[in-house]
């Protein structure tokens, strides 16, 4: 992705991973993680977690 302020490109990756649940008739878990690194001047990471919990008609 283009940096407006230098014209330079920042480079990374992403990754992540997700699990559905099936608790009762239609109520479900739901967890996911992410996983961002880009390499820049300084090195960035960022995990990222959720939880959720959801019920489907």
């Amino acid at each position: 992705m283009p940096d407006n302020a230098n014209g330079h490109f920042v480079f990374g990756y992403a990754m992540g991973l997700g699990i559905d649940i099936n608790l009762y008739a239609g109520l479900f878990m739901r967890a996911e993680w992410e996983y961002v690194r880009l390499a820049t001047t300084v090195d960035t990471n960022i995990n990222t977690v959720r939880a959720g919990l959801g019920y489907k008609f």
